[in-house]
């Protein structure tokens, strides 16, 4: 679970940075579709596990 959430907040770290770096408006919804990618990529790539074992890993 804190890996997951983990990537919530590097999401919403990095959607932040580039919108004070670029000068662009923040936008949830991106930073929810980002995350969403990025959970499907992380579970994809890891081995397949009980999803609560995750977070002994972390």
């Amino acid at each position: 679970m804190l890996t997951l959430v983990s990537i919530l907040v590097w999401e919403i770290w990095k959607s932040k940075c580039k919108a004070v770096i670029e000068g662009r408006k923040l936008e949830p919804a991106m930073v929810l579709e980002k995350e969403l990618c990025a959970k499907r990529e992380f579970i994809d790539v890891w081995p397949k596990t009980d999803i609560n074992d995750i977070t002994e890993l972390t």
